[in-house]
């Protein structure tokens, strides 16, 4: 029936409960799960209108967020996979503004749907 299932990752318990579930469908169904999980970007984590002088550099925040999420997906990664499920993670950095292609100072605005909208 499926395939391939995706599902978002946070580390939170919600998403725990719900990589649990998704294996479970993996296990009934045969199907490859992928796990994605949305890092903050640089700018989100460090913008500001006040000078933060212990930022760390682009690089260096990046290659720790990435291996602090990386860390916490190991193990339920490697759980489902003694459960003979093929599964792999995808990470990728919100970057709206860099993906937005400005070359001014821009504050994204983030609505939530279909409720009502949320300023970020």
């Amino acid at each position: 029936m499926f395939k391939h299932i995706l599902i978002g990752f946070d580390g939170s318990a919600h998403a725990r409960d719900a990589f649990a579930t998704a294996v479970e469908m993996s296990t009934v169904l045969g199907s490859h799960l992928t796990v994605m999980q949305i890092l903050p970007s640089y700018e989100s984590a460090f913008a500001s209108p006040y000078v933060q002088p212990h930022a760390p550099t682009r690089e260096l925040y990046e290659s720790r967020a990435l291996a602090s999420a990386q860390q916490a997906l190991a193990a339920p990664l490697e759980a489902a996979r003694t459960r003979g499920i093929e599964c792999d993670a995808v990470f990728r950095f919100a970057q709206i503004v860099h993906d937005s292609n400005s070359t001014k100072d821009v504050t994204p605005v983030l609505f939530t749907w279909p409720s009502r909208g949320t300023l970020v």
